[in-house]
């Protein structure tokens, strides 16, 4: 476990929201599709609650995992949901382009001896496409602090724009993408070699604050990990492998990606 997080049980009864039973209740809050998720570990994802705002926003959990959370937890899943969707809204109106990545929320923890890992940006499926996005675990999809959370979207949209450019280069040259495969995901000089640099992709505010691996702030991430040990399963790395094969390129990412070449910011070379 990273340094000060300790196990802890759930006393859930302090906890419950409210309002919680109301809104589990209204059908229109959620929309439970099965199927087209996949796997993560050994435990089938098998639904998917969509946030309101946007069916490019979800959280992927079994039913059975999911009729066990205790209410309280449910209702920190479906406010977040909403909290991502406003604010990836929001980064898009200040971009460059307005094809914004799709976030998955993954109910589990994510971290190592060292480390808590915030996101990973990975190939995902919707509406039927399969399309690169970036999915986060319990511990940053559940934050309060939208700021922070703000920060760590674009961190993972950084990425997901880099291996999207780094695909158009390579189609567009006809050579072969980046190797990554001898990079180390805990390092931060190799995680921000496959970044784009945010300031020729997001508005100004969002490129400057931007978080980045091993930020002071992060340590509020570890403190809302350490409030859900004992809740949730366990991951000690984000999931490595994925596939950009068949993954649709937007339009709009295609001609940024050709107009920054043509101005000499070769985004595929990232922030460094």
């Amino acid at each position: 476990m990273p340094p000060g997080i300790a196990s802890k049980q759930f006393e859930t009864s302090s906890k419950r929201n409210p309002r919680l039973a109301d809104r589990l209740e209204a059908s229109e809050h959620k929309k439970v599709i099965n199927g087209g998720v996949g796997r993560i570990g050994t435990n089938a994802m098998d639904s998917r609650f969509y946030s309101k705002r946007s069916p490019e926003v979800w959280l992927a959990v079994g039913k059975r995992a999911w009729s066990q959370l205790p209410l309280w937890l449910k209702s920190r899943f479906l406010d977040g949901l909403e909290r991502i969707a406003t604010l990836r809204d929001q980064i898009g109106a200040a971009a460059a382009v307005s094809s914004m990545p799709p976030v998955q929320v993954i109910p589990e923890l994510w971290y190592d001896d060292d480390r808590c890992f915030d996101g990973c940006a990975r190939s995902l499926t919707v509406n039927g496409s399969r399309v690169f996005g970036c999915t986060l675990p319990a511990q940053t999809a559940t934050l309060q602090d939208e700021g922070l959370l703000r920060r760590v979207m674009v961190h993972e949209f950084c990425h997901c724009f880099w291996w999207l450019a780094d695909e158009v280069n390579a189609m567009d040259s006809g050579g072969t993408t980046t190797d990554t495969s001898h990079l180390d995901q805990n390092s931060d000089s190799d995680d921000r070699r496959q970044m784009v640099d945010p300031k020729d992709w997001f508005g100004a505010e969002d490129a400057s604050r931007m978080i980045y691996s091993g930020s002071p702030e992060a340590q509020r991430i570890q403190d809302n990990l350490t409030g859900l040990i004992g809740s949730l399963p366990e991951r000690h790395s984000p999931p490595k492998v994925f596939s950009l094969k068949h993954v649709t390129l937007p339009n709009d990412v295609k001609t940024h990606v050709r107009k920054l070449r043509i101005t000499g910011s070769p985004t595929a070379e990232g922030a460094g």
